[in-house]
């Protein structure tokens, strides 16, 4: 995911002096503005990843049901570290900041042929230095469509343990190196331990 803003010729605008960021009015999946992804009856790993120089994301999935678009649950496996030690069944919201990444898995199976989701933001945020409380409107980012047959059945599963966490143990802590890193402002300037 990453958001960009367009100038009037339709030409990618970034603003290099301004050092706040900037904020994008349109998002792209892949590099696509509001792609459509098709998908088969059967589960996908979703990899999320933001790319964007300052906007935080809220995402759902969200689809209509009886009328009334609900959101839809999916499992989360993985953040920035690789693997979550345990999935994280019947999540219903993720929270990615720039440059984070998480891993879900969607199970379309559930889904009859021709329904459509959306992957939708609901992050407020109209300031570079990060979001407002609360959420807002459905932004669609991504269409997915469920438009087929798996070839095969889906004899795949999510397992409850993914990967075992070491212990660390005290010896190990005691001889972890320390470093420090002051993020600060230094005459209008991102400063990090008071280097420029």
């Amino acid at each position: 995911l990453q958001d960009m803003r367009f100038d009037a010729d339709g030409r990618l605008f970034y603003d290099q002096l301004h050092p706040e960021g900037i904020l994008g009015d349109q998002t792209a999946v892949n590099g696509k503005i509001q792609p459509v992804l098709r998908v088969a009856r059967r589960k996908y790993r979703l990899r999320l990843a933001n790319g964007g120089p300052s906007r935080f994301y809220t995402l759902h999935v969200i689809t209509q049901v009886s009328g009334r678009m609900t959101q839809q649950p999916f499992t989360r496996i993985a953040t920035d570290g690789n693997l979550l030690p345990r999935a994280l069944f019947n999540q219903k919201r993720i929270e990615i900041s720039p440059a984070e990444r998480a891993d879900i898995v969607m199970d379309f199976s559930m889904y009859p042929i021709g329904t459509e989701l959306f992957l939708v933001d609901r992050q407020i945020q109209d300031d570079t230095r990060g979001p407002r409380d609360g959420l807002g409107p459905n932004r669609r980012i991504l269409k997915i469509v469920v438009d087929r047959e798996p070839p095969e059945p889906d004899a795949s599963r999510v397992p409850i343990v993914l990967r075992a966490l070491p212990p660390i143990t005290a010896a190990e802590r005691a001889s972890a190196p320390v470093r420090v890193f002051a993020f600060d402002r230094t005459n209008g300037q991102w400063a990090i331990n008071n280097e420029l």
